[in-house]
């Protein structure tokens, strides 16, 4: 009717050619159009197959909601409960040809189901795919403006890497094709989100202690994991997951935690001993010395085969500078023995 490709894309891509053409409200085909451009951000992880549906939102009103097809899409935010993509009558997932909507092709009203009460990890995730990020409904950790690609390769990291001894895992596990599969998949976010952020806290803990012991930095202790995790949580709203990271490492680990990573999450309150001899103005070799003397607050960590690597906390660095700035200043009145060696000179 609308004279224009019969895909979903084709269809839904052109919202002011569609209003005109069907005489629509260009705000609502606007509206679908912005959806539209929000599924397609997520690629391999729309549920194909079959339909899944919350039974108290089609009771309000009898159609489907784009948000549904995500395949970590299990629970619905706004009636706090799981949904369903099988019917209870007869066993068969919903069929996308299903004559109609509310109903399974058995003839099974799907308005009556009854179906479990969703976690809060699910809720969570719920909340930020049905507002494409916006927000995570109130539940901690609280996020509000994340980039939905993002949120989706957070979680597959987390769930998919959750058992540190279980090697390579498939590509395709991470997008499971059923609600029943994707709880499954989702489990581990229970265990991780719950009682935030001290569950997280305890896991990033148990992963430090099972790493190698000759391992001397992060990225070669926590391995694809956190390298993984990296990627997605340097900046925004999900660094919260890499600041509980950092934190941890510091008290744990003995080894390089990379000073890059934490001052982008603001926590940077150690520098390495070269940045705090450049910032005092004097050498390495010198301060080095200073702190084995034991005239500074300083802390080793292990680097390279055998070596160890000096960092002193921001605010003894600030410390001995202002120490050092009290010597002489620029500003102050020349000392005595200076306006002698001028009086000389002249």
């Amino acid at each position: 009717m609308a004279g224009v490709s019969p895909t979903r894309t084709g269809l839904l891509a052109q919202p002011d050619y569609l209003a005109s053409a069907l005489q629509l409200d260009s705000a609502w085909t606007q509206s679908l159009a912005e959806r539209e451009a929000t599924a397609r951000t997520w690629r391999s992880h729309h549920r194909f197959g079959h339909d899944a549906v919350c039974p108290q939102c089609l009771m309000s009103s009898v159609h489907l909601r784009s948000v549904w097809e995500h395949c970590y899409a299990v629970a619905c935010h706004h009636h706090g409960r799981q949904l369903v993509d099988q019917c209870p009558a007869c066993g068969d997932y919903l069929s996308h040809s299903r004559e109609r909507i509310e109903l399974c092709q058995c003839g099974h009203d799907l308005r009556f189901v009854q179906t479990p009460s969703a976690t809060p990890a699910q809720l969570w995730l719920a909340s930020l795919l049905s507002t494409a990020g916006a927000h995570s409904g109130g539940i901690e950790p609280r996020i509000a403006g994340a980039q939905m690609s993002d949120v989706t390769q957070l979680v597959r990291v987390l769930c998919q890497q959750f058992d540190a001894t279980v090697p390579g895992p498939r590509q395709r596990a991470a997008a499971p094709s059923s609600i029943q599969g994707a709880v499954s998949f989702l489990r581990p976010l229970d265990a991780l989100l719950s009682d935030w952020p001290y569950s997280f806290e305890t896991h990033v803990a148990e992963r430090i202690a099972a790493g190698s012991p000759q391992a001397r930095t992060l990225n070669a202790l926590l391995g694809r994991w956190y390298q993984q995790l990296k990627t997605v949580t340097t900046s925004g709203p999900l660094q919260v997951f890499l600041k509980v990271v950092i934190e941890v490492a510091a008290r744990d680990f003995n080894g390089i935690v990379d000073h890059l990573v934490a001052a982008e999450v603001g926590l940077d309150s150690y520098l390495p001993v070269a940045e705090a001899a450049k910032q005092l103005g004097i050498g390495r070799d010198s301060l080095v010395q200073h702190l084995k003397e034991g005239k500074a607050n300083y802390r080793t960590r292990r680097l390279g085969a055998r070596g160890l690597c000096y960092e002193m906390p921001k605010d003894e660095v600030g410390r001995l500078k202002s120490e050092r700035e009290r010597w002489i200043s620029i500003d102050a009145e020349p000392p005595r023995v200076l306006r002698r060696l001028f009086s000389l000179r002249g």
